[in-house]
């Protein structure tokens, strides 16, 4: 279906969401035969991902996909490349290819494309960059004395924490000093531990995100095991949902039939 839709228009391959073959809805991954009917279906919302060069066949096809993803790496390269300008600027450092060896060994990371894709992915935080270009708060094996704030317990209540390295987080925990990642938005159920940032207070983490392995492999005195407290009676939170399907009419109401239900 994919190889199809980029002999069709390079556009059309971007943009495919799926199919229909002889009038049956089929996905993108479908083989199509000699004598198919074919109908591509395309959204607005669909974009190549890498998982896409296995899934053609022609050189057509991949070459297109690899050129659309390299162009979404640059576009994204240049993102974080403002953020990272902006911040050297707030710091009025002038020296911008010595602030940048700074990160890049410090995150152990292959070269300035990859400093400036994660930064515009949050996985580094703009925050920490002050204190690496600067050296302020080094981190090394003979200053773990780094601590987490206490939580703030309501009034009348105990504190909200089981151990000197347990912390419980509830849905107050943004307002007490314990803040979810972006890099990985932990919501309550996941498994998930605390890590002390310079500056920020501590990060609540999954156990499974993009970077926790690395951050407790590197930092291990400053990851703290941590759990949610048991929600109270009509407590709710925020989570993102991903819905992921071929767009035809009346999808929408679908959706919402379903959750309602």
């Amino acid at each position: 279906m994919l190889d199809f839709a980029f002999e069709v228009h390079t556009n059309i391959g971007a943009k495919c969401s799926g199919g229909k073959v002889n009038r049956k809805i089929v996905p993108i991954k479908q083989v199509l035969k000699s004598g198919d009917v074919v109908e591509i279906l395309t959204s607005r919302n669909q974009t190549p991902n890498i998982d896409w060069l296995g899934w053609v066949a022609t050189n057509r096809a991949k070459i297109k996909i690899r050129r659309y993803l390299k162009e979404a790496e640059y576009k994204l390269a240049e993102t974080g490349k403002e953020i990272f300008k902006r911040k050297l600027g707030q710091l009025k450092f002038v020296n911008q290819d010595e602030a940048i060896n700074k990160l890049i060994a410090h995150f152990k990371l292959a070269g300035p494309l990859d400093l400036f894709q994660q930064l515009a992915e949050e996985k580094i935080e703009p925050s920490s960059i002050k204190n690496i270009i600067l050296g302020i708060g080094k981190e090394t094996d003979e200053k773990p004395e780094l601590k987490p704030r206490p939580i703030i317990a309501p009034e009348g209540s105990a504190p909200n924490k089981t151990s000197e390295n347990v912390i419980i987080v509830n849905e107050t925990s943004a307002i007490e000093g314990y803040k979810p990642a972006r890099c990985c938005n932990p919501v309550m159920g996941d498994q998930i531990f605390g890590f002390v940032t310079v500056g920020d207070g501590i990060k609540i983490h999954r156990l499974n995100g993009p970077n926790a392995a690395w951050m407790r492999d590197r930092y291990p005195y400053r990851a703290m095991d941590a759990q949610w407290s048991k929600p109270a009676e009509g407590t709710y939170f925020i989570a993102p949902i991903k819905v992921s399907g071929f767009d035809q009419l009346g999808i929408l109401s679908s959706i919402t039939n379903l959750i309602s239900k």
